[in-house]
């Protein structure tokens, strides 16, 4: 069992007790934070959860196009990570949401102020918001190692999982749970990246460039994307 395997299953072991400890704090914390909101009023919460889908969606894609257009490795690199780690944080949030089927805020409390319902998924543990924006953190930081990206990445994160809460669709267990898978699942992914090289043949098209993935001997992925005029 590789360590990053190791991380998620102790995260998952935390997670599913979480929704059990003193409930109170938890409804209380979440009263005090959904408090804050106004119902008429649109601001930088609402935007920032606006936007997040499309940002999920956009960043692994935007790596990969952006660092096969210049040949730059790490950002192609950047981008297979992020995909990878979205994919592996996705699974198990839909798996733990399966298995404890935790009402949301807004189906057992009173006097919840509640919007976007459009972006509500499934059950409430954990957060779905907060295992992608985590684990898109934790990966690019992995990458990158800089602490001038990793600090606002994780601004970014925090933000996130907090406009949940805020928007009145999860409990700050759910996000916290949400955190935690997503970074147990950009730590696995991380522990593992070098045996990734069987994405080879499923990404690989007309060869016209070719962009090598990873470091050392081993190639994390050769990604041949056919661009005519290059």
């Amino acid at each position: 069992m590789t360590r990053g395997t190791g991380v998620v299953i102790f995260s998952l072991l935390f997670c599913i007790p979480v929704v059990g400890q003193n409930e109170g704090v938890d409804i209380r914390l979440f009263r005090s934070i959904n408090g804050l909101q106004n119902p008429s009023q649109n601001g930088f919460f609402e935007y920032l959860d606006h936007s997040s889908i499309p940002t999920f969606g956009a960043t692994p894609l935007g790596f990969i196009v952006v660092g096969a257009a210049v040949k730059e490795r790490t950002t192609t690199e950047a981008g297979v990570l992020a995909a990878v780690s979205q994919l592996t944080a996705f699974g198990l949030t839909i798996g733990l949401k399966e298995l404890i089927g935790r009402h949301r805020p807004f189906e057992e409390l009173s006097d919840v102020k509640v919007k976007h319902l459009w972006s509500v998924r499934g059950s409430s543990f954990p957060s779905g918001h907060a295992s992608q924006a985590f684990t898109l953190a934790t990966i690019l930081s992995l990458q990158y190692r800089k602490v001038t990206l990793t600090i606002p990445l994780f601004l970014w994160a925090t933000a996130i999982g907090y406009s949940r809460v805020y928007l009145g669709v999860h409990y700050p267990s759910d996000v916290l749970a949400g955190a935690a898978v997503g970074l147990a699942s950009a730590a696995a992914i991380w522990s593992v990246r070098k045996r990734l090289s069987s994405l080879n043949e499923s990404l690989s098209g007309e060869p016209s460039t070719n962009v090598l993935v990873g470091d050392g001997d081993l190639d994390l992925i050769r990604l041949e994307i056919p661009l005519p005029g290059w």
